[in-house]
């Protein structure tokens, strides 16, 4: 019988000798697992820092969305528009996209006739023209907001916020 770790460690001790009898599941070989456990425990850490500064942000979020006020709530409904009408353009140029391939193995096969298919890839110009346009709002959007304003802090603390919420998951991940 051969034995193999999955990881390298050091043997810690071996509960089993050459030649004893084991039943299945008895350990043969005990391995140090101090490194590990030190990992696992620094990456619980990790996490829980992780989340403790999501959670600081999203109150600091708060806090300057209330000093914003009203105007905040609608630059956040005008930004949440704003951006799914970008994931909607994606969406629709993807399956423009998605057509046009189709239709040109179509006309390939001579099941349908080239004004069809260029009438797809016309509308797949359209989506992606539709999608330029769209990603051009987002951006007007963002740059309408100028320094002085007071929704400057509240543009700062949402981005802060995506921040934590990315390296909480990076955290969650190892």
């Amino acid at each position: 019988v051969t034995v193999a770790s999955m990881v390298p460690a050091r043997i810690e001790r071996m509960p089993a000798g050459t030649g004893d009898t084991v039943q299945a599941g008895d350990p043969l070989v005990i391995l140090n697992d101090g490194p590990f456990q030190a990992a696992l425990t620094k990456s619980r850490a990790a996490a829980s820092s992780a989340r403790s500064k999501l959670a600081e942000t999203e109150i600091i979020l708060e806090r300057e969305k209330h000093r914003a006020g009203p105007v905040a709530d609608q630059y956040e409904a005008e930004w949440t528009a704003t951006k799914a009408h970008v994931n909607a353009a994606l969406a629709d140029r993807e399956h423009a996209l998605s057509n046009l391939k189709r239709a040109e193995l179509l006309l390939q096969s001579g099941l349908i006739a080239e004004s069809e298919l260029e009438a797809t890839r016309m509308t797949a110009q359209r989506r992606k023209a539709e999608l330029e346009e769209a990603r051009e709002r987002v951006n007007k959007a963002a740059a309408g907001v100028r320094m002085e304003d007071n929704l400057h802090p509240v543009r700062i603390q949402h981005q802060k916020v995506a921040t934590a919420r990315a390296e909480l998951a990076l955290a969650e991940a190892e």
